[in-house]
């Protein structure tokens, strides 16, 4: 399965109908006489390009630097484009490939449950982070291993955690039902409990979110506990 930067959603993707055939420098070709077939029609390519990178012992039918496929194949993950003029950080589950222009973030700390920082990457709060604290072309946020990896995930227990998890949930039911269904006012609860999160006042909230008051007003704001 093959993905491009433009399938990837806010909290999904939309797969694309493309294949990626990925060989590697230590693949037989010769398993595979179908894709041999298909790829010798493109030969004449596939070596121009190993004259143009220098590298005589790269085989013809290969990916010039193939990458770890435990990447690829990871069993859950959150992709995302490198440019975009929004935060737009997708969740996949199972093998998937990309073009080049397609971040993966894989889990490796337990303490996290990966829905969680997905809502919270997908957040107001977090687009107002990447957009002052991250790299930017303008108002193009660009997602390199910096600032990605200096993002600060609130460190909480995995049952408060959960009250986020649960509205993820419910965001993928409906873009598994539909991706056309209306995610706003899970997505607005998200935003909300980010806020509390991290203490904000209702004050500093309508710094980052001017349709706050139209949400929630000040008194129940003050009543959400996280």
């Amino acid at each position: 399965n093959f993905i491009k930067n433009s399938d990837i959603k806010p909290y999904h993707v939309n797969l694309s109908q493309e294949k990626l055939i990925y060989l590697r420098w230590e693949d037989d070709i010769e398993l595979y006489p179908n894709i041999k077939k298909h790829l010798a029609r493109f030969k004449n390519i596939l070596d121009d390009q190993i004259t143009r990178y220098n590298e005589p012992s790269w085989p013809w039918y290969s990916i010039h630097r193939p990458r770890d496929l435990d990447l690829f194949e990871s069993k859950v993950k959150i992709v995302l484009p490198y440019r975009s003029k929004k935060n737009i950080f997708g969740y996949y589950e199972g093998s998937v490939y990309s073009s080049g222009d397609v971040f993966y973030m894989v889990p490796l700390d337990t303490d996290f449950d990966i829905k969680y920082i997905i809502g919270l990457l997908n957040s107001k709060l977090y687009y107002f982070w990447l957009y002052y604290k991250g790299k930017r072309k303008g108002d193009i946020l660009e997602m390199y291993q910096q600032p990605l990896k200096e993002i600060p995930i609130r460190k909480i227990g995995l049952d408060k955690q959960m009250l986020i998890v649960d509205k993820v949930d419910e965001i993928l039911k409906c873009r598994k039902r539909s991706p056309s269904i209306d995610i706003y006012e899970l997505e607005n609860q998200i935003d909300i409990m980010a806020y509390k999160l991290y203490s904000l006042t209702y004050e500093e909230v309508k710094i980052i979110d001017a349709k706050i008051e139209g949400l929630i007003n000040e008194a129940d704001y003050e009543k959400i506990k996280i």
